[in-house]
């Protein structure tokens, strides 16, 4: 289950907020973990899975990324490759670099760092936008439909979930599913025909961290101007 409101359940060293969620008309005390102490007491709850917002206090209206999540939704792995690298293609073409991850689970998520200006409304028609040019050159493997049972068999190209107040399994963690998944960023060349999202879990995130590093350490140092980005296009 997922618990949001933590009035009166936190104890006084883990910081709080109250905010009105979009889904509710009143406003609840939402936690914030802004340090490690807070993080090992989330963990310390049973709290397996971690889904921040893409907006921080004192920005909540603005997201400090913008995310294109892929749902193979029964696809093959190889055409989820192929629209992960048909994303990545026509990202380079305007000169953004998307940082890519594993969601944990079977899918693959793309976040591209952005200055903190900008609404949720405009980030979301950014990546319907770039949502749309895929689904334009990849028709028959790739799909914006929204009902699930009308795009079995093709990767869903999820930009709804970029909304306040929506969350996304962060990097690194991990997903209470079959297997110890864990949500792990990957180098674009690895997304090759052989590709398993299933290899990146609790038993091997250890290892590929100690051989790679964090993939992700520059994330925050070059966000995108949107406005500019969109003269590219």
């Amino acid at each position: 289950f997922f618990q949001k409101n933590m009035e009166g359940k936190v104890p006084d060293f883990v910081k709080t907020r109250r905010i009105k969620s979009d889904s509710k008309s009143e406003s609840i005390k939402w936690m914030l973990c802004q340090n490690r102490e807070t993080l090992l007491y989330m963990t310390n709850l049973g709290c397996i899975e971690m889904n921040p917002w893409s907006s921080r206090v004192g920005s909540l209206n603005n997201p400090d990324y913008i995310i294109f999540d892929l749902d193979p939704n029964k696809a093959s792995a190889a055409d989820l490759v192929v629209t992960a690298k048909k994303v990545h293609e026509i990202l380079e073409l305007i000169g953004v670099k998307g940082f890519l991850k594993t969601s944990g689970g079977k899918g693959l998520h793309v976040y591209i760092p952005v200055l903190p200006k900008y609404t949720y409304g405009q980030t979301r028609e950014f990546s319907l936008l770039v949502s749309q040019m895929v689904h334009r050159d990849l028709p028959d493997i790739t799909s914006l439909e929204r009902m699930p049972d009308k795009r079995i068999g093709k990767v869903y190209l999820d930009f709804l979930q970029n909304g306040r107040g929506k969350t996304m399994a962060c990097v690194y963690s991990l997903r209470p599913r079959e297997g110890g998944g864990v949500s792990t960023p990957l180098e674009w060349e690895e997304l090759t025909p052989e590709f398993d999202p299933g290899q990146f879990n609790y038993f091997t995130i250890g290892k590929r961290l100690e051989e790679k590093g964090d993939l992700w350490k520059d994330f925050f140092k070059n966000p995108i101007d949107l406005r500019a980005i969109l003269k590219n296009l």
